[in-house]
């Protein structure tokens, strides 16, 4: 679970192989907040809806990213990517809504982040204590 915290923007930061296309997932469902964002440090940006209720379009606001995806697994789960040019790191918040990143407190379940190299999000890649290669 990831939660968010008072003047805290709680976030999972991955380092990526730079000036590379990189696609960065995860597997994520709403808790007490239904919106994720997840961007680079050079403001990549990508909002993803994941109220279970919801029947439109998915993908919120996105800036400056080659692709944006997601995908319904099922159970509320839905994996969530974003392709673009890895600068930098990929950092993920619990979002109020699309574009809103405030607020105090609240928490989405999160699973199974992976960063790789190219256009499209694998299958995730149980690495343990090695690396994977897609």
């Amino acid at each position: 679970m990831v939660n968010r915290a008072s003047n805290v923007n709680a976030h999972i930061r991955q380092t990526p192989t730079l000036g590379n296309v990189l696609t960065f997932s995860i597997y994520a469902k709403a808790n007490t907040l239904n919106w994720v964002r997840i961007r680079t440090a050079s403001v990549q940006n990508a909002y993803f809806n994941l109220d279970p209720t919801f029947t439109g379009n998915r993908i919120g606001y996105t800036q400056n990213i080659i692709d944006a995806t997601i995908t319904d697994i099922g159970s509320g789960w839905f994996r969530c990517a974003v392709t673009a040019i890895g600068y930098d790191y990929f950092y993920l918040y619990p979002a109020v809504d699309n574009q809103d990143v405030s607020g105090a407190s609240g928490s989405i379940y999160v699973q199974d982040a992976q960063a790789e190299l190219g256009l499209a999000a694998t299958d995730y890649i149980e690495s343990g204590a090695t690396t994977g290669k897609a």
